[in-house]
């Protein structure tokens, strides 16, 4: 009888070790802020929407090798746009946005263009970043390239919430879930 309960403790026991190591593992997974040290932007001032003021400037703030995840200053989550927000947008005279899609697959690196369009006529991305990205259930996270110069500066706009609905901002509306 004394062998039977030995063996149930040491059952029971490592199937707490494993379900530690599994929490561990996922702590740890590719979106993990302890894997990428990742900073997090909260600055209003980046979302489409804005265009009060165009004195942005990530020449200095980004860092190569860096990763960078996006948020409004109330804590929600935000991500690049995928098409050009415009000149004088995103509190920066030459808004960097995404050109392609976002992936859809969670914790897998994808490589991916960032543009900026420098020249005022002619090609709307003439200048080119390339960038990484990982989508993290319901948030972003990027590997970003400073810019050469300043008044350029990378956008954010709402990113998909984790029920599957898009918090969006126009430039004439308060944010809203849709």
């Amino acid at each position: 009888m004394a062998c039977c309960a030995t063996m149930a403790t040491l059952r029971s026991l490592l199937i707490l070790v494993f379900l530690h190591q599994v929490g561990k593992s996922n702590a740890n997974g590719p979106c993990s802020s302890k894997k990428y040290n990742i900073t997090t932007l909260k600055n209003d001032r980046r979302n489409i929407a804005y265009n009060k003021t165009t004195n942005l400037c990530d020449r200095n703030l980004i860092k190569n090798g860096a990763w960078y995840k996006f948020e409004s200053t109330a804590g929600n989550p935000q991500m690049l746009p995928e098409k050009n927000p415009g000149t004088g947008r995103c509190g920066t005279y030459i808004p960097i946005w995404m050109n392609g899609k976002h992936p859809t697959v969670d914790g897998v690196v994808t490589n991916v263009t960032a543009c900026a369009q420098l020249l005022s006529v002619g090609s709307t991305c003439d200048t080119e970043y390339n960038i990484k990205v990982i989508k993290c259930k319901s948030f972003f996270i990027y590997e970003l390239k400073p810019p050469s110069q300043c008044y350029l500066a990378y956008c954010a706009t709402a990113a998909t919430t984790p029920g599957g609905g898009r918090t969006t901002l126009s430039p004439a509306t308060p944010p809203t879930t849709t």
